[in-house]
């Protein structure tokens, strides 16, 4: 495969710069023998600058894929990273990554997955690295065949989730640590609706949740360009407000929401008329969801398609995206308030078909992902580079 070549719009505006020379720190581990590992969430404690990757190893087995849960932690300024084994995976892993929060205050890790005849399960681990898994709502019809696409711990020790029921239908669960729901609502449309990202209002009680709607012309396509969602609720699940606009036919086509401070929001979506390239468009909204702009990030090229994306808040008035495509370098455009790109980062190392996560810690971009494996090994590490903005 070549090296992708990619359009930036707003090239005139910032250099690019080769990500070695902001390089802080960086760590890396190899996957066991005969196994292949996928980064799936990097969760970073703000209070003691420890961060955390969680991820899965899978190795061939009898029947299926052997897999199990990794949880890699790396103290502040990047020393002493230590890898522990969680145990094996339930019954199934998501494809497009775990969805997995940390609680500010108390340092414990949620994740989401499903369990033996599709029972949705949230996981949770505490200091002592003891994974607990709890049904969520075993009783219930709608529980069994859920697809979580994205999570969040609230401040009242809650947690949010997001995605489509077995209906087809966009989810949002309330529930607590030990899986029990206290609020959930269904949204319903006449096509098929994935609610795709969730973000807590940081000084506030309430909550973002962005998704679409598509009428599908098969499982992996749109017959139309499809509706991006974006809906505000307070902190007891009250709908205040709503936008919805329309979204573009890429694969990786499901929107993510992030807020920049409280009440303002920002929602990464596609916008392409060709589904086998990446129109990536940001859409930045007031608290009462009035539109302030609409600016492309990046196109790709038709003859290489997005692999992975990811999304965070660097300041409140700043965000970074992070872009990678398959067997070719990634890129950080960290970009104003007003969408303006001001700095564009080239990073050199391969990427991987095991994930990409991005976050920020005490001035440095993180970046967590499943590197390509180096010519003549078998073998491909998982990365942890901390970036200077």
């Amino acid at each position: 495969m070549k090296a992708a070549a990619i359009t930036f719009t707003y090239l005139a505006m910032a250099a690019t710069t080769l990500a070695a020379d902001g390089v802080v720190w960086q760590q890396e581990f190899t996957c066991d023998q005969n196994s292949r590992c996928k980064v799936g969430a990097m969760l970073v404690n703000q209070e003691n600058g420890e961060v955390t990757v969680l991820g899965t190893s899978e190795r061939a087995g009898q029947g299926r894929a052997e897999v199990d849960y990794w949880l890699w932690r790396v103290g502040p300024n990047g020393g002493g990273g230590r890898k522990t084994l969680l145990g094996p995976a339930s019954f199934e892993v998501p494809a497009l990554g775990l969805e997995a929060a940390i609680e500010r205050d108390t340092g414990r890790i949620a994740w989401l997955s499903r369990g033996d005849r599709q029972q949705a399960l949230l996981n949770v681990i505490g200091r002592d690295l003891q994974p607990r898994t709890f049904p969520i709502a075993p009783e219930e019809k709608w529980s069994k065949g859920v697809l979580f696409r994205d999570m969040a711990l609230c401040r009242d020790g809650t947690m949010l989730a997001v995605g489509r029921d077995s209906d087809s239908s966009g989810l949002i669960v309330k529930a607590d640590l030990s899986g029990n729901v206290t609020w959930k609502e269904v949204y319903k449309r006449d096509q098929v609706t994935i609610l795709s990202s969730v973000a807590c209002i940081p000084d506030g009680d309430g909550f973002y949740v962005a998704g679409l709607s598509a009428e599908m012309a098969s499982a992996m396509a749109f017959a139309k360009p499809p509706t991006v969602w974006l809906l505000r609720y307070d902190g007891n699940g009250k709908l205040k407000a709503s936008d919805s606009f329309e979204g573009g036919m890429g694969l990786l086509a499901a929107p993510t929401a992030i807020c920049l401070s409280s009440g303002t929001v920002a929602v990464a979506y596609d916008k392409s008329e060709n589904p086998m390239v990446e129109d990536k468009h940001v859409r930045a909204y007031t608290p009462q969801l009035e539109c302030m702009y609409d600016k492309v990030l990046f196109r790709t090229d038709e003859e290489e398609s997005l692999g992975y994306f990811g999304l965070c808040s660097i300041s409140e008035n700043q965000f970074v995206a992070a872009s990678g495509i398959i067997s070719a370098g990634l890129r950080l455009y960290e970009c104003s308030a007003d969408g303006t790109i001001e700095k564009t980062l080239q990073v050199t190392d391969k990427l991987g078909a095991g994930g990409l996560c991005v976050g920020y810690l005490e001035g440095k971009i993180l970046m967590a992902f499943a590197a390509g494996a180096n010519d003549g090994s078998s073998k491909a590490p998982i990365k942890l580079l901390a970036l200077r903005p």
